[in-house]
């Protein structure tokens, strides 16, 4: 047996080591019904939506569930079959890879206080014991799949995966050459195990929030001292690395498949045995809700036990909801800014000159109906970068950079429409510049805008005054 502690995961799996995880910081609480005077007050002020009371009967284990696995073979056993076994303070890992394996006891390490933080301290173990004889996770990282079955360490009633699967307190995981994807997937599977030691299985919840948070918290980011970050939209780095979610979301985009959250929320064993759709998905609408300034604090109260995953919380404000995913889903990149991006919905509105922000996503403006002409006239400057230096833009926008086929720094427009048509529109921007017109599509609401990156609007400063004229 090799045993490996957290530092040596420091210069075996980066080159600047791993000093510790944290979340991706939660956003500032604000609750879910934004009702807004406007332009008086432009800032979003929401109304009370409180989660519903959790269960007298508190459904939290008091220990930790049997591991109900039989205990691993001795380690000549294991050698016998060309396996090594690596033991960390939390995890154990049984290879025929060890060099890729060597760094993963201390990523669970590294990981561990973002589980707490967000799920609380596991239960106690049931009979006192190290963790040597009692294993919190155990590992399984194949190459060749035979091998371990020679062992008796991977069992024939193990359902069939694709590429990790958990059952209690072990994973069975193929291993993989990219290093990202390595560490992604056992966070992944890593995760799954964690939250199974807070609840029976019965109140484990539905297989979108399961999958979904697992991708939450494998979706990781490597900072530049070196110290792991969990539940972020990653950069280029992930998909380099073989972590294919955002490539596989934009094919559903580009073909015109975004599926409904409702859709989502009914995936199916089967939908997570075809490929990697059903994960794809379940981490963005996971990751929209997480990290949405307006939803994510009643979203993490669905990690009580009992409670997994129920999406009727969202009820008082689901057309909202419905509205903004499909802008989400059409706009999603390689760090995409949630909170940066948020939809500025307000109840009471009017037709006059008000401010729009570069620095947020889609403002609420006026009612419009459809067939008529919308006149928008913007005047000011705003600066949308300052590398390598300031990027100033007025409403027509800088043509040196684009997205989505339009210049950054244009002013655009959508018209959400009304109820009780479905809630559509903020994922079709119209473009309106400095001085534009477009003809209402549908009734609804107006909303404008200062197009750019997703993942670059945080840092924009300024906006224009925009002032809207109907015929």
């Amino acid at each position: 047996m090799i045993r490996t502690a957290a530092p040596l995961f420091l210069g075996l799996l980066l080159s600047a080591g791993l000093a510790g995880c944290t979340g991706e910081p939660a956003p500032a609480p604000t609750p879910d019904v934004p009702v807004v005077e406007w332009p008086d007050d432009p800032a979003p002020v929401a109304a009370e939506n409180p989660a519903p009371a959790v269960p007298d009967d508190d459904p939290a284990p008091v220990v930790r569930p049997v591991d109900r696995e039989p205990p691993l073979p001795g380690a000549a056993v294991l050698a016998g079959a060309g396996l090594t076994q690596l033991a960390g303070d939390r995890l154990t890992v049984v290879t025929d890879r060890p060099e890729h394996a060597t760094g993963l006891p201390a990523l669970i390490e590294a990981a561990w206080p973002a589980w707490v933080d967000y799920f609380g301290a596991p239960p106690p173990r049931r009979n006192a014991g190290d963790a040597e004889a009692d294993p919190l996770m155990t590992a399984f990282l194949m190459a060749e799949p035979d091998r371990f079955r020679s062992a008796g360490v991977f069992p024939d009633d193990l359902p069939p995966f694709l590429t990790g699967r958990q059952r209690g307190r072990r994973f069975w995981m193929y291993d993989v050459e990219e290093e990202y994807f390595r560490r992604s997937l056992t966070l992944h599977e890593a995760t799954h195990v964690f939250m199974g030691l807070h609840v029976d299985r019965r109140n484990a919840g539905p297989l979108w929030y399961l999958e979904g948070m697992a991708e939450r918290f494998g979706a990781h980011r490597i900072e530049p001292d070196g110290s792991l970050k969990v539940r972020v939209i990653p950069g280029d780095e992930a998909a380099a690395g073989g972590w294919d979610r955002l490539e596989r979301i934009r094919a559903d985009v580009q073909a015109d498949s975004i599926p409904s959250i409702d859709e989502i929320a009914s995936l199916s064993d089967a939908d997570f045995l075809d490929g990697d759709r059903g994960y794809a998905w379940s981490w963005a609408l996971v990751t929209f809700l997480d990290a949405h300034p307006a939803y994510a604090e009643t979203f993490r109260t669905l990690s009580d036990p009992g409670r997994r995953g129920d999406l009727s919380v969202f009820n008082p404000v689901r057309r909202q909801i419905d509205a903004e995913w499909p802008a989400f889903a059409t706009e999603l990149v390689p760090g995409y800014d949630v909170a940066a991006n948020a939809v500025q919905f307000r109840s009471k509105l009017v037709q006059a000159p008000a401010p729009v922000s570069a620095d947020q996503g889609w403002q609420a403006f006026g009612s419009v109906r459809k067939g008529q002409t919308v006149t928008v006239n913007a005047a000011g400057r705003f600066t949308l970068a300052d590398d390598p230096k300031p990027w100033e833009s007025t409403a027509d926008g800088i043509s040196f950079d684009y997205h989505r086929g339009q210049p950054i720094g244009q002013l655009q427009a959508a018209v959400l429409a009304d109820a009780p048509a479905p809630p559509i529109g903020l994922a079709e921007p119209i473009p309106v510049g400095a001085e534009g017109s477009f003809v209402a599509p549908r009734d609804g609401t107006l909303y404008l805008r200062i197009n750019d990156r997703p993942d670059r609007r945080a840092d924009n400063r300024g906006g224009v005054t925009a002032l809207i004229e109907l015929e």
